[in-house]
């Protein structure tokens, strides 16, 4: 990379980083968006491009397991990197690297400082390998909280920003929302309550009637703006939670709905929330779902519903232009006018033929309802909708991993009930199936030993021997393979769950009459030994019950 401004040259870095002079650490908010937008490397290549003391590459290596190289223009900062280097880490390179077929590349506080903006990111696309995913973080110009020109400008300024974001398959982000909000308070201007429900477009389409009775109902629109569907909806008795992820959007609903019975204002991102939150009853969004990624979004808004839950939401299928939806899980650039100007932004939205809106729908475990056209009523214009709706199972499905058998021997395993008053504790494999802890017993090893040893191993739990209750024995076949588990209920036990296997992303509390779906097939079985009412479904397992402790 070359550029011939001062601040994008060895000269002016290296003097800097030689003086100690140190830059924001990488945070836990950072940390936790690199899990969810990356996700776990399994000793794939990632390049951090101005990688400075390191921080970021270390993460990179150490925490998600991607094989980091870290390259800076500060002989200074190279050193200080490799300095901190306890064991085994990722490679430092000054300046320069040559290497293709990067899974992923990081770029960290740096992209600002690049003179030739076009030239590095053709520089990004070259590097990358189809499919792989550039991570940058940068500040926007204007943003502190300052009245120094000189600070107010550093930053990347809006054309900088589409540059950015343009040419990719997919791009994500929330600061054009952002921006969108900010607009609005500087213009002071709100829309008034709604008269009539509406899905995107006035006077057509069905109402609020395609939701039912929702007083009583634990209810979550997504992308909820200013809340005004929101607040419609708790006005009709509903314990509602409007969920935006634009702060400044979230400051608008604040200041028009500060006390309203009912209603929970909640700035955060879509997925977590789902991910943390106890299930609802009702998901409905007016227009927030297609700003989403579906493949990150549907596993989360599937389990965020509770057993027989329902969710309904437009999206959009042909804009005013004329330009009709994908038949593949893409995004495009759609456009967002700034109210009362003519400013554009470009956004990443993924328009969907109906047919794979559906069918992405039912991979994810949902039930398809209806799926409804809603068409401009003004003579001559293009604009489409579609209202999906759907609902969650009142039985949770389980399936296998992969199409692939077990290995070819008898396998002997332990499965890990641990249940305590937030429910029963369960983890998302990265093979997309929930399970127990457990696993297979060392040689030598008692079915108690193992239950004490599997479960600190995979979730640092620590249970006594004396408080494991071992339930029986469950036996079934897999392709010839003989498969015998022992379920074991642990009620006590010390310490936080934690995720310490890569192939297990989290573990989290599950109430019984609301779990993820789908299960791993022998957790399904260990649950449904342990309670016979749960709704499981579940290739069948011969159970016999213990009545003393087994060895």
């Amino acid at each position: 990379m070359t550029a011939t401004a001062s601040t994008a040259t060895p000269a002016y870095w290296e003097p800097l980083w030689h003086s100690r002079r140190r830059y924001r650490p990488l945070c836990q908010a950072e940390k936790q968006l690199m899990t969810e937008h990356l996700g776990p490397g399994e000793s794939r290549p990632a390049l951090d491009i101005g990688s400075g003391d390191g921080g970021l590459a270390r993460h990179l290596h150490h925490e998600l397991g991607y094989r980091t190289t870290g390259i800076d223009c500060s002989p200074s900062a190279i050193t200080l990197a490799a300095a901190q280097d306890t064991g085994p880490g990722p490679t430092w390179q000054c300046l320069d690297i040559t290497t293709g077929d990067l899974t992923t590349i990081t770029c960290r506080l740096v992209y600002r400082w690049m003179d030739d903006k076009p030239g590095f990111l053709s520089r990004v696309r070259r590097l990358l390998a189809p499919g792989g995913t550039f991570w940058v973080v940068t500040e926007i110009a204007g943003r502190r909280t300052t009245t120094d020109p000189a600070l107010l400008g550093l930053g990347i300024q809006p054309p900088d920003a589409e540059l950015l974001t343009a040419g990719w398959s997919a791009a994500r982000t929330a600061d054009i929302w952002a921006l969108y909000g900010r607009h609005q308070l500087d213009r002071s201007f709100d829309l008034p309550e709604l008269d009539d429900w509406a899905w995107d477009i006035p006077q057509a389409g069905p109402g609020i009637e395609v939701l039912g009775e929702v007083a009583g109902l634990r209810v979550l629109d997504l992308g909820a703006g200013v809340g005004r569907h929101a607040a419609h909806l708790a006005a009709l008795g509903a314990h509602v939670t409007a969920l935006d992820a634009s702060p400044t959007q979230h400051q608008r609903a604040l200041a028009r709905y500060p006390d309203t019975p009912g209603l929970r204002l909640v700035c955060a991102d879509a997925v977590t929330h789902l991910q943390e939150a106890d299930p609802y009853d009702l998901i409905c969004s007016v227009s927030g779902v297609p700003f989403l990624d579906p493949h990150r979004l549907l596993p989360a808004l599937a389990n965020g519903l509770k057993p027989g839950g329902r969710l309904l939401f437009s999206a959009l299928h042909t804009n005013s232009h004329g330009d009709g939806p994908s038949d593949s899980v893409t995004a495009r650039p759609e456009i967002l006018r700034l109210p009362g100007t003519d400013t554009e932004h470009q956004l990443p939205m993924w328009v969907l033929e109906p047919q794979l809106g559906e069918d992405l729908l039912v991979d994810h475990g949902l039930v398809m309802e209806k799926v409804t056209t809603i068409d401009s009523p003004q003579a001559g214009q293009l604009l489409s909708y579609r209202l999906y709706a759907a609902r969650r199972p009142e039985r949770i499905p389980s399936r296998p991993r992969t199409s692939a058998p077990p290995a070819p021997h008898a396998a002997l395993g332990v499965g890990i009930i641990v249940h305590g008053p937030d429910g029963v504790l369960l983890g998302r494999h990265r093979l997309g199936t929930w399970e127990v802890p457990g696993g297979s017993l060392e040689p030598g090893e008692t079915f108690v030993e193992a239950v004490v040893r599997e479960l600190a191993e995979e979730t640092g739990l620590v249970a006594k021997p004396a408080d494991v209750q071992l339930l029986g024995t469950l036996l079934d076949h897999v392709d010839g393979v003989l498969r015998l588990t022992v379920p074991a209920l642990i009620t006590r036990w010390s310490g936080t769950p934690r995720a310490l296997e890569r192939t297990i992303g989290s573990w989290r509390f599950w109430n019984l009459d609301a779990l993820p779906q789908p299960l791993f097939v022998p957790s399904s079985q260990c649950l449904t030994a342990w309670k016979q009412e749960l709704p499981l479904d579940h290739p069948p397992a011969d159970f016999q019950p213990c009545n003393t402790r087994l060895a």
